[in-house]
C-alpha cells in the first residue's frame, strides 16, 4: 500500500477494504480525503496532528512542483 500511496503522490489516503466469506481480504480503492476521525476517536492517536504535521512539506513539494502557479492562473 505504501507504493500505492507514493506512485499517487499522497501523503494520506483511506483505504478500502472488504472481507469475503473465506476471511481474506480484498483492497477497494484509496480515499484521499477519506474519514479518519472516528479513529482517532477510537484509539487516542493523533491522527489530525499527524496530518497537520505534513502541512508545511505537502506545500513545499507543491510548490517546487509548479503546480502552484498553474493553480493560481487557472480561470474560476
Amino acid at each position: 500500500m505504501l507504493t500505492l500511496m507514493r506512485d499517487l503522490g499522497l501523503r494520506f489516503g483511506a483505504l478500502n477494504f472488504v472481507v469475503d466469506h473465506e476471511g481474506r481480504y480484498w483492497f477497494l480503492e484509496v480515499n484521499p480525503c477519506g474519514q479518519w476521525d472516528w479513529n482517532q476517536a477510537a484509539t487516542g492517536l493523533p491522527i489530525s496532528d499527524a496530518i497537520a504535521d505534513e502541512l508545511p512539506a505537502m506545500e513545499t513539494e507543491f510548490q517546487r512542483s509548479g503546480q502552484e502557479a498553474a493553480f493560481r492562473t487557472r480561470p474560476v
